[in-house]
């Protein structure tokens, strides 16, 4: 699997709104697609990007989530 740039808009997505659903909704996916996609991206790369607080998801690797953002920024 490589990692396309629609892949680190949508982790920005998420990091921007603060949960899954709302970033779901921010790239009219459903919920469980973008869960889906994540948990295909976290496998990737070998490590959890998010942790989940309530109904908050978290950035849990920040300096994985700011080269991403650079990265997504570089390809836009």
């Amino acid at each position: 699997m490589s990692m396309s740039v629609e892949d680190l808009q949508l982790l920005v997505d998420i990091v921007d709104c603060g949960s899954f659903s709302q970033a779901a909704a921010r790239r009219e996916w459903s919920q469980p697609q973008v869960c889906h996609r994540v948990g295909l991206l976290q496998a990737h790369i070998g490590t959890a990007l998010f942790r989940r607080s309530g109904k908050r998801v978290d950035a849990s690797k920040q300096r994985v989530l700011d080269t991403v953002r650079a990265m997504a920024a570089d390809w836009a």
